[in-house]
């Protein structure tokens, strides 16, 4: 049985199984003398979901549910909400891509009730997704015209190879609502956390869809797949004991907005000071961008849940601690977090103690392609709605650039007039991608090298990889002994028929 090796190895690949069940065997091949073929036919004959009940959740075992996985796929969602699903760094996914499917013709998403503010959202989502149309047709037409298919490239290849180009221009006028389908690969302790995040979500759509990924677990699959892979029988549900317990788990919100109290506490003749800003190094049209120097650990702690509970830079955040006496910083940190509950994960803006912090504001579509790059640690601050929008670095027509403008303008005019109507978090599923949102990325070397390198390559978003390149360039400044070691190609090295 499997294939052997050396003397006396053997590799058994094991057949899916449900991921309860498949958490409970191999659970129990580790702490029993039994083969992984004993261990199977023990879980066969013996309730996964009383092991789960007693040793996940009783005994507190999270190990148990690194153990079983899922692949999970969810069609239909706003790219708002899709950027809430993704936003774990140990989960697996893929999300449909802007960059290379034209998405004038799919559905909008827009999870609002209010008969006024519908007809506000479909009229101004109607006309970008009609100037969505317009851009990529004169950007195609134009990128053809400057760049004749070469003798020995194959036609299709060619018209996708532009087409995708023209997309990664028009997408600026995507609004958030565009519907995505999003497929995942995650242990079921990520997914448990996961549903706990999008329950104490500020979208009614997220939270939704945190309840519906609970009864997905407690339903067997569809049966369409049953009958897929030949199967006569219905497939066992996947996570029973999972869709059983799964609750809203907000204990890193609640230290979020402890943090904003916190802040909002703060004598004004700190916060001033701070609010002055920073140096940044702008990128272009597409953004900008800050290196932070070094700084110690609990200021870092901090600043950062600050940060995540405004619009403010990191460095203005850096400075509203760094006015603090050691005696009130500390003791506004032993308020935060120095009763972390059990069994409860701590907010990940206590992921501190990164060499590499960069703060970065930059255009949600090209912000959503790097927030692929999960290896970082990534805080995302609330989407404001005054911020500007940002412009495509290069464009093959030269009035597309009027074009875009024109067209977020209106855009924004609707935006505001939907957030009287019914809040911000309605209003911002009419922003366009050119809107700019604020992250802050904390990252390794290792990660810094692969993303500059990465991100940079001609085959990219011009949007990213001006942003990667800014963040070359700020390490070979600050940092001339890594110079060497983080290798980048500069955004002005384009070739539009290479993908």
């Amino acid at each position: 049985m499997g294939v052997t090796f050396g003397q006396g190895g053997c590799i058994i690949v094991l057949p899916p199984l449900p991921a309860e069940k498949q958490a409970y065997a191999l659970a129990r091949y580790s702490r029993s003398p039994d083969t992984i073929a004993d261990s199977l036919r023990w879980v066969q004959d013996h309730s996964a979901e009383r092991f789960w009940e007693k040793f996940y959740f009783e005994y507190g075992h999270a190990s148990i549910a690194d153990l079983g996985h899922l692949a999970i796929c969810i069609e239909g969602l706003s790219d708002l909400a899709a950027s809430a699903v993704l936003d774990d760094s140990l989960l697996d996914a893929q999300a449909k891509s802007t960059r290379y499917q034209d998405f004038s013709t799919v559905p909008l998403v827009f999870p609002c009730n209010d008969a006024e503010a519908r007809l506000v959202f479909q009229q101004a989502a109607t006309e970008l997704l009609t100037a969505y149309r317009e851009v990529f047709a004169v950007e195609r037409r134009a990128l053809v015209k400057a760049h004749p298919r070469p003798a020995t490239m194959d036609p299709e290849r060619y018209e996708r190879t532009l087409s995708a180009r023209a997309l990664d221009v028009a997408r600026y006028l995507l609004p958030m609502a565009t519907s995505t389908n999003v497929g995942l690969v995650m242990s079921v302790r990520t997914l448990e956390r996961t549903i706990g995040r999008l329950l104490a979500s500020d979208y009614p759509e997220v939270q939704e869809l945190g309840e519906a990924l609970i009864k997905a677990c407690q339903e067997p699959p569809a049966q369409f797949l049953a009958e897929l892979f030949g199967q006569t029988t219905s497939i066992e549900p996947l996570a029973p004991t999972l869709a059983r317990r799964a609750k809203l788990q907000n204990y890193a919100g609640i230290i979020r907005e402890q943090a904003q109290f916190e802040l909002h506490a703060i004598p004004d003749t700190i916060l001033p000071v701070a609010i002055r800003g920073g140096i940044q190094q702008a990128v272009g049209t597409v953004g900008t961008l800050d290196l932070l120097p070094a700084h110690e650990l609990p200021d870092e702690m901090l600043a950062t849940l600050f940060y995540s509970r405004t619009n403010m830079s990191y460095r203005d955040c850096l400075g509203v601690v760094s006015g603090l006496c050691l005696a009130r910083r500390d003791g506004i940190l032993y308020r935060l977090i120095g009763k972390t509950e059990p069994q409860q994960d701590p907010p990940r803006e206590l992921q501190a103690g990164y060499h590499f912090i960069f703060d970065i504001q930059m255009d949600y579509g090209g912000w959503r392609d790097l927030h692929r790059h999960r290896r970082c640690v990534q805080i995302a601050q609330r989407i404001d709605l005054a911020a500007s929008s940002a412009l495509p670095p290069v464009t093959a027509d030269p009035g597309t650039p009027a074009r875009l403008r024109e067209a977020g303008e209106r855009a924004q005019m609707a935006v505001s007039k939907l957030a009287n109507l019914a809040g911000d978090e309605a209003a911002h599923y009419l922003l366009p991608f050119a809107h700019q949102v604020r992250c802050l990325f904390k990252m390794d070397f290792a990660q810094l090298q692969y993303i500059c390198r990465l991100r940079t390559s001609p085959k990219g978003h011009d949007s990213y990889r001006s942003i990667a390149f800014a963040m070359a360039k700020a390490i070979w400044e600050k940092e001339p002994s890594l110079a060497n070691f983080v290798v980048a190609t500069g955004p002005e090295q384009r070739d539009p028929l290479v993908r």
